[in-house]
């Protein structure tokens, strides 16, 4: 009887579960669960069951082909064909970590002898083997390993059980081994038989290319190479950086010493006769080993004139001493260095030394063309230097000759052209100890290219320039701007003076209470001179200062005019003879001088023209007058009276005497016309009329008073002026004396005659 149930949905009490039917079967969703050993049926021999508590089991044909056990783990039964499994697969009936290996199509076989860990893959059996972190280990006496080094792609070799790197592949195909390489004979090239490594004999090494050795190191290490060019040997480093390849000859000694050979390059060859010989070498060799100094020095030595000698060394020495060097050290050139200490300044030396006791000198020579070497420059032992034509005779510090007939020329030339720097030359004067004493200095600060001063420095309490030439030729002394070709300033400065005349060609200039000085310094038998030339004649002017006879000469024209002693001024002629006391004026060229004088005063102011002054008690002189030798009046006078104009009147000058008449005097008087008038240029100039007595020139020589007038009547100068007569007063007292002596004769005679007239008319009168 089949019983029937029809409902689409069945839904649990609590509503946590629905079965629902669909044409297709039953449809589960929310919570279901199954009883222990409670099986669901799927299709034809298909199973779901529980076997036991948390083991769900699916089966075909009455066999759990897949169990799930409580842990999660997959058991199952058969071939399991998948892409991935998550946790483990466990084979009945094989050992702990046995790896599995397919024995079949479809068959998986659990192999006993091969098994893994997780972290080695070992194989068992008559010898073990193991794969381990990427290291394969064979398994018997000694130990040996294949192992491949992630980080750098090698294929690595080991032996023993220290693991020792017996040959290393890396990723360049290169092969490294990590001990000894025996090979019997030679390693050839392949495909290149001439080229081969050899082991020609008991410890050494040949190379061959072509057929023939190269390159041999010999049981001592005794290097040799042979090559049929002069490119005998090129070392190349293929280094990006700033070193290039290095040869290091090394000298290995527990007990180093000065004097030590650290290494050589000799240079040999045949002679003559087929003889090796040594032509040349390089050493180096120990000066000191001490450690923290060591100092050494390189030797360069040449054979010549059949004996061997050093003729260069170069030298660097830590101390600051400068070099020292035995009589027989060395014969030849040493470039010798070393420092003074911090912050170690350098000093190069370079030094000719010549074997034994002998002197050395350094010749520099030069060839021009078409010509032959000949010397240029010498510096000989006692540090004498010849440059150009070279003179062994000179004895100067620096000689310089020109070789050829141009003039001999010593340039110092600027860094480069005028550009706004200004950049300047100079030569220096220094004392050992480094102070600048002096210098001469070309300074191109003149704002303008291809024009420069030349300037003159001393040392005195600082450098300070002395003299300047500057661009346009004019000479400072203590001056920087000279305003005149000479312009000299004295040790107290300028005194703000500016010169009036742009022809000056010398300014002196002091602020000195002395002021600008000259000062000639000679010896006391001689002179000094400043002298006047002119394009016609030489010394045509001069000022001279005679120390023999001390006086002071001036010269003009060529001809002594003056003469300045300490205690009289000599003008004119016969200088060296004594005729004044203070002033001399000698005028022997005879007459027609000029203006007709011997010396000429003139003013235009309202003041003496010439003053004399007597500055004593008693007689006071004032004028003499002397003709050839005789004197013939003067102008004196008392003291305290007037002066008076006195005339020589000595009889002992004086002949033919003879006694001028009363009679003759008022003759003479009678003749004379005493006149007023006024000077005609008084009138001019004051433009008054001043009326004076007097008498006109002419007329008193008419009247006959002689020796009175000087000039003749109507005369004039060349020009036309008038040269007008002279009256001399004085002259006129011996006339007048006669007039009056004749008339007091004339008086007296009229007395008497007048006494006797009286004496008459009284006798009349009595009578």
């Amino acid at each position: 009887m089949t019983s029937e149930i029809r409902t689409n949905t069945i839904t649990s009490r609590a509503g946590l579960s629905t079965v629902t039917m669909t044409d297709s079967g039953p449809m589960f969703s929310g919570i279901t669960t199954f009883v222990d050993n409670s099986t669901f049926s799927v299709g034809t021999g298909g199973t779901i069951h529980a076997p036991a508590t948390n083991v769900m089991a699916l089966g075909t044909n009455s066999i759990d082909a897949i169990k799930i056990d409580s842990s999660g783990n997959v058991n199952v039964t058969g071939i399991l064909t998948a892409s991935s499994i998550t946790g483990g697969v466990s084979l009945s009936g094989s050992t702990n970590n046995t790896v599995c290996t397919v024995t079949g199509a479809n068959a998986i076989q659990g192999e006993s002898t091969l098994t893994y860990d997780g972290s080695t893959l070992s194989v068992t059996g008559s010898q073990n083997s193991y794969l381990n972190n990427n290291i394969l280990k064979f398994d018997r006496a000694g130990y040996s390993y294949i192992d491949q080094i992630n980080d750098s792609g090698s294929l690595v070799f080991r032996v023993t059980s220290s693991n020792t790197n017996a040959l290393r592949l890396d990723s360049n195909a290169q092969a490294i081994f990590g001990s000894s390489l025996y090979i019997p004979d030679s390693i050839i090239h392949d495909g290149d038989t001439d080229t081969k490594i050899r082991f020609p004999g008991s410890n050494q090494i040949s190379f061959e290319t072509g057929g023939a050795e190269r390159f041999r190191i010999s049981n001592i290490g005794h290097v040799t190479v042979n090559s049929t060019s002069y490119q005998a040997l090129t070392i190349t480093t293929s280094e990006n950086g700033t070193n290039g390849p290095e040869i290091q000859l090394m000298h290995n000694t527990a007990s180093p010493a000065a004097g030590d050979i650290v290494g050589q390059l000799r240079y040999s060859g045949k002679d003559s006769a087929g003889n090796t010989e040594l032509y040349s070498k390089i050493e180096t060799k120990v000066d000191s080993p001490t450690s923290g100094s060591e100092t050494g020095f390189l030797d360069f030595s040449t054979r010549g004139g059949g004996s061997y000698n050093t003729i260069l060394r170069l030298k660097a020495r830590g101390t600051a001493s400068a070099p020292s060097y035995t009589t027989d050290d060395h014969n030849g050139i040493i470039l010798d260095t070393y420092n003074t200490g911090n912050p170690y300044p350098r000093y190069f030396n370079f030094i000719a030394k010549s074997a034994g006791n002998t002197d050395s000198n350094i010749g520099f020579w030069t060839e021009a063309v078409g010509g032959s070497p000949t010397e240029k420059l010498r510096i000989n032992a006692d540090g004498t230097v010849s440059l150009g034509a070279i003179d062994p005779s000179s004895s100067s510090v620096l000689h310089m000759r020109s070789n050829t007939s141009a003039e001999t020329t010593l340039e110092l030339s600027t860094v480069s052209n005028y550009n706004g720097s200004l950049p300047s030359a100079k030569i220096s004067f220094t004392q050992q100890n480094g102070t600048e004493i002096a210098r001469i200095k070309c300074d191109t600060n003149t704002g303008a290219a291809n024009m420069a001063d030349l300037t003159f420095w001393t040392n005195y309490g600082g450098l300070y320039e002395r003299m300047r030439i500057n661009k346009t030729g004019q000479v400072g002394i203590n001056q920087t701007s000279p305003r005149r070709p000479l312009d000299i300033i004295g040790n107290d400065g300028t005194s703000g003076a500016t010169s009036g005349n742009s022809d000056t060609t010398l300014l002196l200039d002091n602020a000195g209470g002395n002021g600008s000085m000259i000062e000639f310094l000679t010896a006391n038998n001689s002179a000094g001179h400043i002298m006047f030339t002119d394009p016609d004649a030489t010394n045509r002017g001069r000022i001279s200062y005679h120390h023999s006879g001390d006086y002071l000469r001036f010269d003009a024209g060529g001809t002594e005019m003056l003469r300045l002693y300490s205690d009289v001024f000599r003008i004119g002629t016969s200088l060296g003879t004594a005729a004044g006391g203070r002033l001399q004026v000698v005028e022997e060229r005879g007459g027609n001088q000029t203006n007709d004088c011997n010396v000429y005063f003139e003013t235009n102011a309202n003041d003496w023209n010439l003053k004399t002054y007597y500055n004593s008690t008693g007689t006071h002189y004032h004028i003499a007058f002397i003709e050839q030798g005789s004197f013939r009046g003067s102008v004196s006078g008392g003291d305290g009276s007037n002066v008076t104009f006195n005339s020589g009147s000595d009889y002992r000058w004086k002949e033919n005497i003879v006694r001028m008449t009363g009679a003759e005097g008022i003759e003479i008087c009678k003749k004379l016309q005493p006149s007023k008038y006024n000077w005609i240029e008084n009138r001019k100039e004051t433009g008054q009329i001043n009326t004076v007595d007097g008498f006109i020139a002419h007329e008193v020589e008419e009247s006959g008073v002689l020796g009175a007038v000087t000039g003749e009547k109507d005369a004039v100068n060349e020009d036309g002026s008038i040269k007008g007569q002279m009256l001399d007063y004085g002259q006129m007292t011996p006339v007048l004396t006669a007039a009056i002596k004749g008339l007091i004769t004339k008086v007296e005679t009229l007395e008497q005659d007048n006494i006797a007239l009286r004496a008459r008319v009284t006798n009349l009168e009595g009578n």
